[in-house]
């Protein structure tokens, strides 16, 4: 993860989040890359973490059950967490859907990916993201914002899960 990430992370969770109280944390998309640093390092003592990846690798403790499906149980995570995943997911509202399928009612969703930057397969990349495009999605999927912003080359999306999904899910284009 990059530098500027990872500050922006480690100030988000720790302004939002209960830091004296154990939390579950599962980061998506969270395979190591190129020896890069990971959000794992930024986790509190009384954080349990957990990453998952759709492949096997470095800072992945389980593979999702495909693409778009990340485990079978449901409102399992105090947080959700994802930095530059969601510009390789093909479509990302579905990945969206479901990161807030698992995440609890109260709990957040810290989504980090670039609003530009070169063309970086891996093994795709199809997206770029704008502050409005990240409002879009929480809407869709009735998450309450808490703030949409661009810090140097990345879009943050916070946002909180108030209420379950009642409708099914979003269909690819």
């Amino acid at each position: 993860m990059h530098l500027a990430s990872m500050q922006e992370m480690k100030r988000q969770l720790c302004l939002i989040l209960d830091t004296q109280t154990p939390l579950r944390i599962l980061d998506v998309g969270s395979r190591q890359c190129l020896k890069q640093s990971t959000y794992r390092e930024l986790m509190l003592p009384n954080w349990e973490y957990l990453g998952c990846d759709i492949q096997t690798g470095p800072n992945v403790d389980f593979v999702q059950l495909g693409s778009y499906k990340i485990q079978t149980t449901a409102n399992d995570y105090d947080a959700v967490i994802s930095g530059q995943c969601l510009e390789h997911v093909e479509y990302p509202w579905l990945l969206i859907q479901e990161m807030t399928r698992v995440c609890k009612i109260g709990g957040f969703l810290f989504l980090v990916a670039p609003w530009r930057f070169q063309v970086h397969k891996f093994p795709i990349d199809c997206w770029r993201f704008l502050p409005d495009g990240m409002l879009g999605l929480a809407r869709l999927f009735k998450l309450q914002v808490i703030a949409s912003y661009i810090l140097a080359n990345d879009t943050w999306l916070i946002a909180k899960k108030v209420v379950e999904l009642e409708h099914e899910p979003v269909p690819p284009l």
